[in-house]
């Protein structure tokens, strides 16, 4: 049975985000994303952003796949959200063929491109840099794994959800300490 929420949510929610391309100048690949503005964008304020990473079931499937992937990106737009939050929205789309990251802790170049694609958005827009957030899950969550643990001081906050790589390789995250 399918999530009948879900799904008025999705189309509701899905067109309101943009669909994009970032040419990544290092290695002159582009990648598609989907950007959510807030309804009252105010260029002279600056607003919190949220990453979304769907999981490697959507890699290679297009630009809406990652929207419509559950929850994931389209609950941060949802009008009661931004009534309380406004903020921006960022859900990458990989083209693949593989993985972005893999249960080895094995990245491809996507990798390093979707960050630099994040540091893009964040220069474009009023973000405030003190309220980056990412969350994803399976390959997504292990995405925000290995981007908090390349760039420690780099997010707010992170949500991980259903990712399973080994807790000991994140170990100097210090995130799951329990001293």
């Amino acid at each position: 049975m399918y999530d009948k929420y879900l799904l008025k949510l999705r189309a509701a929610i899905a067109p309101k985000f943009k669909t994009l391309q970032f040419k990544d100048a290092v290695t002159g690949k582009t990648m598609t994303y989907n950007l959510f503005i807030p309804k009252y964008y105010d260029k002279k304020k600056s607003y919190p952003l949220v990453q979304f990473i769907a999981d490697a079931s959507t890699v290679g499937k297009g630009a809406k796949a990652p929207l419509m992937q559950g929850y994931g990106g389209i609950i941060w737009a949802t009008e009661e959200s931004q009534k309380a939050n406004p903020s921006f929205v960022l859900v990458t789309a990989f083209a693949g063929p593989d993985w972005a990251v893999n249960d080895k802790q094995e990245t491809s170049d996507e990798m390093a491109i979707s960050f630099r694609l994040l540091n893009n958005v964040v220069a474009n827009n009023s973000i405030d840099t003190n309220r980056i957030y990412t969350t994803g899950q399976s390959m997504g969550g292990m995405i925000s794994f290995y981007l908090n643990a390349t760039h420690p001081n780099y997010f707010a906050a992170s949500l991980f959800v259903g990712s399973q790589w080994d807790i000991n390789v994140l170990q100097p995250l210090e995130l799951f300490s329990r001293k």
